[in-house]
């Protein structure tokens, strides 16, 4: 009796064409999650003129509502993925049983088993256009690196998941048949397939979360060795892997140089402030351009401190707020506004100086304060900037900022810009017009920031009062602390100022929402969030409740994760 013919769902006898189908695929599900963002983006070019007051003119369209609020849902239970995640993740997964189904033999046959080795190397290839922090994918889709990255570590665990299945197929048959030494001594290529398999898979383990965060050196340089190491293994094992492997290999080569020419090649001095307890250190960047560009608020940058760690590379998040000439002027042409909306630069001062804040709990950032102490100047390098806020704050009359802990450096980056940003709007509409109903109003502001400790708003006291004089709400929640309330006059600011809203538990982040919502009705909202993921979901399903016929909230986020 003959075997049974071996089938695959799609592309049947041709994996080669399989494998280029599957690339693309992947590349446009990608392409796909990013609409929404690069819409956001482009909006920017042509923005909605707004009456003064900021209120809606009209009730919100039920089925746009219905879609807002489907978009902030998010699984009851851990990993807590939001909408976005979970369709992207059920896509990518459909997507590749489709291409990877088929009537396989276990016993009789291994026609369809390189189809999975076909789709292993797929997915380490695309994974790797998804790791660069210089990205085309930033330029032409609007997708910054801290969201290009979520799609390598899924791509990297489907190639991990393909190559395991491919190899393992191949294996167990030989096993059956008793030629396992047969087959690698008689094709010595072969040898390299469960190597690079093993690679992934060590690749894989390196990069778990408490791994990942203990170990944050060993695993970056671990991470990119093996990668190389995996490319050279995958393209010993077969000769079609070069036209796959080669494109990415030649766009990480350019990332790697370019951000080798901006920061070895261009080092700064900066002088560093450890503040009183040893909590975080403080520090003050002046570097002469950004490659034509300024930096943006809510963004971060990479920096290198030789006398902290001579080959170590630490994420900060930039406090500063952003130039005054953010957003691109109206002056500027239509390709420098587009470049802007997509990339989220300006047109202003190349030049830039802007302070940076670490909190001090590794061993680089203890070194960092150990070196800065009397305020000496050190040398460091810079590789940035880098991020883009989904939610332009300066489109809404209302913003809410919410932060966690050290999580506050964004935040505080983007509290100062908008609030720079609205005063300049204030004294535009004074100067341009003599009538008081026609001056701009200005825009709602409101400030929650959680903490430990109550002596952690000593970080920011100076921008804290500043922002509270410019209008903003400053509320302080203090999670695990046993001090008084009469510490707030302490963290006030300026003698006789009224104090900051402190109060001292956990917040109720959809009771502070809607008291926020209910205090400013019927105007759109701009939230922006940076803390631990349980702040995030809880944020989250605020924002989707309080979004509603009358008002819509839109949300940037931000986790704690490297």
């Amino acid at each position: 009796m003959a075997a049974p013919v071996v089938k695959m769902l799609v592309f049947d006898g041709d994996h080669a064409a399989a494998g280029r189908w599957y690339y693309i695929a992947l590349v446009l599900l990608v392409v796909v999650q990013s609409v929404p963002r690069l819409a956001r983006r482009l909006a920017n070019l042509f923005p909605a003129v707004r009456e003064n007051s900021y209120k809606r003119k009209g009730p919100v369209n039920p089925l746009s509502l219905l879609i807002h609020r489907a978009t902030y849902l998010q699984l009851p239970f851990w990993p807590y993925y939001s909408t976005r995640t979970v369709l992207f993740v059920v896509a990518y997964v459909t997507l590749s049983a489709v291409f990877a189904a088929g009537s396989i033999q276990l016993r009789t046959s291994d026609a369809g088993y390189p189809r999975y080795g076909w789709l292993a190397m797929t997915n380490l290839c695309v994974a790797v256009l998804f790791a660069l922090r210089n990205s085309p994918l930033y330029y032409i889709f609007c997708l910054p690196f801290e969201r290009t990255i979520e799609f390598h570590k899924w791509f990297g665990a489907g190639a991990v998941i393909f190559a395991w299945l491919h190899g393992g197929l191949y294996l167990r048959q030989w096993v059956e048949q008793d030629v396992v030494d047969f087959q690698f001594n008689y094709r010595p290529r072969l040898k390299f397939g469960p190597a690079t398999a093993s690679v992934l898979g060590l690749m894989i383990l390196a990069s778990l979360g408490p791994v990942r965060r203990k170990f944050w050196e060993a695993f970056y340089y671990m991470h990119v060795s093996l990668f190389l190491v995996a490319f050279i293994l995958v393209n010993r094992h077969t000769d079609y892997a070069l036209p796959y492997t080669l494109p990415p290999l030649m766009l990480w080569s350019v990332d790697r140089i370019s951000r080798f020419v901006r920061g070895w090649l261009r080092p700064i001095t900066m002088s560093a402030v450890s503040y009183p307890g040893g909590d975080v250190t403080r520090i003050l960047v002046r570097q002469r351009h950004f490659w034509g560009r300024a930096y943006n608020a809510g963004q971060y940058v990479f920096i290198n401190v030789p006398r902290a760690g001579l080959a170590e590379w630490h994420p900060a998040s930039i406090v500063t707020a952003a130039p005054p000439e953010a957003p691109v002027s109206p002056t500027a042409s239509f390709p420098q506004k587009l470049v802007a909306a997509i990339c989220g630069g300006n047109g202003g001062d190349s030049n830039a100086e802007y302070e940076l804040i670490f909190k001090n709990v590794g061993k680089f950032t203890r070194r960092l304060a150990e070196a800065s102490v009397g305020g000496q100047k050190l040398t460091a390098r810079v590789d940035g900037p880098y991020g883009a806020w989904d939610v332009v704050a300066d489109s809404y009359g209302l913003v809410v900022l919410i932060a966690g802990g050290i999580g506050v450096t964004p935040i505080m980056s983007v509290l100062q810009t908008v609030l720079n940003n609205s005063a300049q709007q204030q004294r535009d509409g004074s100067a341009s017009s003599t009538s008081l109903q026609n001056k701009s109003r200005p825009r709602v502001v409101e400030l929650v920031w959680a903490v430990t400790n109550i002596e952690h708003v000593s970080w920011f006291t100076g921008e804290l009062s500043a922002a509270r004089d410019m209008g903003a709400r400053v509320r302080i929640y203090v999670t695990r602390s046993e001090m008084r309330n009469d510490h707030t006059v302490a963290v006030a600011g300026e003698e006789g100022a009224p104090p900051f809203e402190v109060e001292f538990g956990r917040s109720d982040l959809v009771c502070v929402c809607e008291d926020i919502k209910n205090s400013h009705p019927d105007m759109d909202a701009a939230v922006g969030v940076c803390g631990p993921a349980s702040m995030v979901h809880s944020t989250r399903d605020a924002v989707r409740r309080c979004s509603d016929r009358n008002s819509i909230w839109h949300l940037h986020s931000e986790a704690f994760d490297l």
